[in-house]
């Protein structure tokens, strides 16, 4: 809200204080009616949605309306009698006169969609026809970064003309509580709210408007708070909808539409329109794209890196664990780097949700879901339980069988592992391939069962091999490159198989030494 400059006196909508030629100061009521009607200038405001501010309500017959505005009018106008701002219309309600005031000038604007849009185009016809079609709540998630707000600002210009209030835009990201869902909510629909009863207050003033759009952006740290609060809402208000943009569903029984990543000709599309020079359509570009897994906001990072560095010298920084970021002060700080970005989710897990992240980055690429809840039972390392939640929360990534893990969350999550962590979870990690491909074999036998029929990425058992070496680990070591071997050598690299098995350091006594020897 701004300060009004009015004929006799101008008026400080935040405080309620008059001054300029009078030293006035107005009642909560008084300031209600105000900013409501300077919100909208030109717009008339029935009496029933202006009883709804004072809590009343529409039904009811009262005069409170008609004595705040008395008493406001004596406050502000030149002539109360004869008004310039306040007008009557009888029978109908009220509105708010300026010759030089705007709407725009006192509501909060709505963000308009930035940057280039590439992509879904079906995502946003379904959503459109969503919206038009079903009151209530909608969720929008996604993991952070993926493109829940730009979609959702996308909407505006197509929904506006098909409801009849809004959109309205509550950006939620600095909401921690109830109370402060409420402030956010009443000040960009210009209300004021009562200390005893801020949800009932916005409830009443959704009541008292025809049928609109509110989004409700960046929900995720309020989630529990806000499902309490959108439940009473739309007990209350029924024709209301409610869209809400956030990294992990609210705890409603509303469904939760999840945003997937760009596709790889989109994502090459939005990296070759966002880089400031040409770039070659080359592997190295490819492999870059993969890594970023179709995150809008990765490769929107990567591309002001382009200018300076390589494809490839950009890949092997991420894969070193450095940040992408930007300096840019008008974006918001949790969007400025990736690392910013994933943080903002992790610090809204439970530290046991941390532990269960961190452990199951040893898997090298896709895994069951049985093998994850296997290796976090394993020496107590986090509930089994925590795989539905981080799948829940995008952490990671289901088919209904297996699941798997963006490589940036993969190296994020891994270097905010512990060391003894990540050394329990690598001794479950090889513990778990190893049973899977039958444990050390003895000098008569062969790991005959295969890698696929063992259901085994050959990624897992050199990962695991890897790790085996670096910890001395010798038994786990010579069965992860027997195995490995086995696979290599029918379809390479054949160098890699022999590799594993010359860094294998056994006793010459143990069962298996002779025959990583032989092979």
């Amino acid at each position: 809200m701004r300060e009004v400059q009015l004929t006799a006196c101008s008026v400080d909508l935040g405080t309620g204080r008059v001054s300029e030629g009078r030293d006035e100061q107005l009642t909560p009521r008084e300031l209600m009616l105000l900013v409501r009607l300077a919100r909208c200038p030109g717009e008339l405001v029935g009496r029933s949605e202006l009883q709804a501010l004072f809590d009343y309500s529409p039904r009811a017959r009262t005069r409170a309306v008609d004595k705040a505005m008395s008493t406001l009018r004596a406050k502000v106008e030149a002539d109360p009698a004869r008004p310039d701002h306040l007008l009557t219309r009888r029978g109908e309600g009220y509105l708010f006169f300026h010759a030089t005031l705007r709407p725009s000038d006192l509501s909060r604007p709505v963000p308009s969609s930035e940057g280039p849009w590439i992509g879904r185009s079906e995502e946003v016809r379904a959503w459109v026809e969503r919206l038009q079609r079903d009151a209530g709540v909608h969720q929008l998630t996604g993991v952070g970064g993926i493109g829940k707000t730009r979609l959702a600002r996308r909407l505006l210009p197509e929904i506006r003309d098909r409801v009849e209030v809004g959109p309205v835009w509550v950006d939620l990201s600095a909401a921690r509580t109830s109370s402060e869902v409420c402030a956010a909510v009443a000040d960009t629909l210009g209300t004021y709210l009562l200390d005893h009863a801020p949800a009932q207050r916005v409830a009443s003033v959704l009541c008292s408007r025809p049928p609109g759009l509110y989004v409700l952006d960046n929900a995720e740290q309020v989630a529990r708070p806000l499902a309490q609060l959108l439940t009473h809402w739309c007990a209350e208000a029924p024709s209301a909808t409610f869209l809400c943009t956030t990294r992990s569903a609210l705890p409603l029984r509303a469904p939760a539409h999840v945003l997937g990543p760009l596709g790889e000709d989109d994502a090459m599309r939005l990296l070759e329109t966002l880089a400031p020079r040409d770039v070659p359509r080359d592997e190295a570009l490819r492999e870059l794209l993969r890594y970023l897994d179709g995150n809008p906001l990765a490769i929107e990072l990567v591309a002001s890196k382009l200018r300076t560095y390589t494809a490839s010298e950009i890949r092997q920084a991420l894969s070193r664990g450095e940040d992408l970021a930007v300096d840019h002060e008008d974006r918001p700080v949790r969007h400025r780097s990736l690392h910013a970005c994933l943080q903002v989710s992790w610090s809204l897990l439970e530290p046991s949700r941390q532990h269960a992240v961190g452990a199951l980055t040893s898997f090298a690429n896709d895994f069951p879901a049985s093998a994850a809840r296997a290796l976090l039972a394993s020496g107590s390392i986090a509930d089994p339980s925590a795989v539905e939640v981080l799948v829940h929360g995008h952490w990671l990534c289901s088919d209904g069988e297996h699941l798997s893990m963006a490589p940036a969350i993969r190296r994020f999550a891994r270097d905010r592992a512990g060391a003894e962590l990540r050394l329990r979870a690598d001794v479950a990690h090889g513990a778990w391939v190893s049973d899977r491909i039958g444990g050390i074999p003895t000098r008569e036998q062969t790991l005959g069962a295969g890698l696929c029929v063992a259901r085994v990425d050959l990624a897992d058992v050199v990962s695991a091999h890897r790790r085996a070496v670096a910890r001395g680990d010798w038994p786990t070591a010579a069965t992860m490159a027997l195995a490995a071997w086995e696979e290599l050598r029918g379809v390479g690299p054949f160098e890699l198989g022999v590799t594993l098995l010359e860094s294998v350091r056994l006793p010459p006594r143990h069962p298996a030494a002779a025959l990583v020897d032989r092979q």
